[in-house]
C-alpha cells in the first residue's frame, strides 16, 4: 500500500541529501601542448614582433685567392597578437542566493577551465579563423600521408620524423602528439613485421620520443614536433568580468583572455594523415 515511489503513499518520508562537496566538474579535453614543451610567454601588452632568418647566407669552397659567390640571407619575422577566447553565463539571483556550491563560483571555475583548454587546442590545431593558427594548421611543416587512414605503419611513423631531420630542424627534445584513439592503435600495432613482439608505442614512447594523447587533436592525425619552437603568447592574465542588473538581479558573468600562438620554425613540426 505504501512506496517510495508514489510522493502521497509514502515518498514525502523519504529526504534527500544534496551533496554539494562532492559537486561533479565537467570531464574535458587533457591539455598537452606545455607537458611537450611549448614555450609559454605571459604578461604581454603589445602585440610581439619576433624576427628571424628564414633561409640562411650561402657558403661555398673556393680556390685560392678566387672570389666567393656573394651571398644574401633572407629575413622574416614571426607576428603574435592577441585574440579572444570568452566564456559567458547569466545566473538568477535566486539561483545566487540558494545553490550549494555557490554557483558563481563553479561557473568561473568552469569557464577558467574551458579556456585553457581552448588555448591547448589552439596551440595544437587552431585553424587561424578568429583563433590563433596552430601547429597542424602551420604553413610549412612536413607531411606524411598514411595509406591506411588512423593505422599507420612504423615505416610511415619513421617517415615523419625524416621530415624534421631531412631539414635540420631536430632543434630541441620532441615529442608525438594524436588522438586518444590513434595512441591507443599504436599500442597494438606490430612494430618490424609479425612476431617481433614489439609495438609502434611502448612504455609512453614512439621511436624513442615521448607521445601524448587528447581529444583536441584532429581525428586519425599525429604530430611530432620540437615543441620549444611552440610559442603560447598569452596578453595580460584571466579577467573576470561580472555585472549585476538592479532590477532583475540577473548577474553576468563572463572570463576573458587574449592569446595568440607561433611556430618559430615550421620545419621543425611534421603531421601524419
Amino acid at each position: 500500500d505504501l512506496t517510495v515511489g508514489t510522493d502521497n503513499a509514502g515518498g514525502y518520508l523519504v529526504g534527500t541529501d544534496h551533496m554539494g562537496s562532492d559537486f561533479i566538474a565537467a570531464l574535458r579535453a587533457k591539455m598537452v601542448a606545455m607537458q611537450a614543451g611549448a614555450r609559454l610567454m605571459s604578461g604581454l601588452v603589445g602585440n610581439i614582433a619576433i624576427p628571424k632568418i628564414a633561409t640562411g647566407t650561402a657558403v661555398g669552397w673556393v680556390a685560392e685567392a678566387a672570389a666567393p659567390t656573394e651571398g644574401q640571407p633572407v629575413f622574416a619575422q614571426i607576428s603574435l597578437s592577441g585574440k579572444a577566447v570568452v566564456g559567458y553565463v547569466q545566473i538568477s539571483r535566486n539561483l545566487l542566493v540558494q545553490s550549494d556550491p555557490s554557483v558563481d563560483s563553479i561557473i568561473r571555475e568552469d569557464i577558467t577551465n574551458g579556456i585553457a583548454v581552448a588555448l591547448d587546442a589552439a596551440a595544437l590545431v587552431g585553424g587561424g579563423t578568429n583563433e590563433p593558427t596552430g601547429a597542424l594548421s602551420t604553413s610549412g611543416i612536413g607531411s606524411v600521408s598514411f595509406s591506411s587512414a588512423g593505422a599507420p605503419t612504423w615505416a610511415e611513423i619513421v617517415s615523419i620524423e625524416s621530415q624534421i631531420t631531412a631539414d635540420n630542424a631536430e632543434t630541441g627534445n620532441m615529442s608525438y602528439v594524436t588522438t586518444p584513439a590513434l595512441a591507443g592503435t599504436l599500442k597494438s600495432t606490430v612494430k618490424g613485421g609479425d612476431g617481433s613482439g614489439r609495438f609502434i608505442s611502448e612504455n609512453g614512447e614512439v621511436n624513442g620520443f615521448p607521445i601524448y594523447n587528447t581529444s583536441s587533436m584532429t581525428a586519425n592525425n599525429i604530430l611530432l614536433g620540437s615543441f620549444s619552437d611552440l610559442i603560447v603568447a598569452q596578453f595580460g592574465a584571466v579577467e573576470v568580468i561580472t555585472q549585476q542588473n538592479a532590477t532583475t538581479g540577473v548577474l553576468d558573468l563572463g572570463v576573458h583572455l587574449l592569446a595568440d600562438v607561433g611556430v618559430r620554425r615550421a620545419e621543425a613540426f611534421a603531421k601524419g594523415a
